[in-house]
């Protein structure tokens, strides 16, 4: 994502004349870009950060892919294989909104929508306001020499216990929109000692079984800790004493290692991808784990 900050800007932001190039719409003199890849590609989301009146707002712009064909197919596998809401920027969009809203009326941290902003506009694009939150990444906190390896651990722990109380949350009203379709510890923030969640624009059908989007989220996120700390062997034992639902968390081992043909596909897509390290591997790890405790 491309980040523009600055304060509100005095003039109309058209974003179909701006995806043609900065010249034929540049952006106001009262706003700074950061560098990014965005200049080269052209393609996915651009982030504003507004400052007013002493209070900071970020604006989400949903766009288009660059590659019109891969959106196509996704679209296409999204609805017809894997039970997923749209990849349109409207449709993105869309999710998000829902998904900030469901999240935060059940207790789970994430950033909240901002009604209105005076003077603020953006045409041609959909688009959120949301509040700024100061913090780092979990990525980032996880491999950065900084912290003690005993604070790492206990912020693993904490994200264990975090996913374990919106899993049963999510079985309890069979909303799979409660899980996060890619789950990554680059999508936690970290503000002191609060776990936020961001980026949910991505979500699963109401069709799909709770069940089976945990273990999306639970094989994704297994994944980025092992990646993250990859010579502690105590990242996933913390998780799972954070997770504080071994039962559960063996039913989404079971399942994720079940014969439906969608497993087989997906774990099989998995590691003809992923040759250094697959979603299979972490999650037998963590279903060893899951059993013996």
């Amino acid at each position: 994502m491309t980040i523009y900050s600055g304060s509100l800007p005095n003039q109309l932001l058209r974003m179909d004349s701006f995806l043609a190039g900065p010249s034929s719409e540049p952006v106001p003199e009262n706003m700074t870009m950061i560098p990014s890849h965005w200049l080269k590609k052209r393609a996915g989301n651009v982030i504003f950060k507004i400052q007013e009146g002493g209070e900071t707002t970020i604006a989400k712009v949903y766009l288009p892919r660059k590659n019109l064909w891969r959106e196509h197919w996704k679209r296409v596998s999204h609805r017809f294989f894997e039970c997923k809401r749209g990849v349109t920027p409207t449709a993105r969009c869309e999710t998000e909104a829902l998904a900030l809203k469901l999240w935060s009326e059940n207790g789970f941290r994430v950033p909240q929508v901002v009604e209105s902003l005076e003077q603020f506009h953006i045409q041609f694009a959909p688009m959120l306001l949301m509040e700024f939150i100061e913090g780092e990444t979990l990525h980032h906190f996880l491999t950065s020499p900084r912290p003690r390896e005993a604070q790492k651990l206990d912020a693993v722990e904490a994200l264990g216990a975090l996913h374990g109380r919106r899993h049963k949350r999510a079985l309890e009203l069979k909303e799979p929109l409660l899980i996060q379709e890619h789950s990554t510890t680059k999508h936690i923030l970290m503000n002191d000692s609060e776990l936020i969640t961001f980026d949910l624009e991505h979500g699963f059908a109401n069709s799909y079984p709770v069940l089976s989007a945990m273990t999306e989220e639970l094989s994704s996120t297994t994944r980025s800790l092992i990646r993250d700390l990859p010579n502690n062997p105590e990242v996933l034992k913390r998780y799972v004493a954070g997770y504080a639902g071994t039962d559960l968390l063996r039913q989404i081992c079971a399942e994720f290692f079940s014969m439906k043909l969608r497993r087989i596909i997906k774990r099989k897509a998995d590691r003809s991808r992923r040759n250094c390290f697959s979603k299979t591997e972490g999650m037998l790890q963590l279903q060893s784990i899951a059993t013996q405790s």
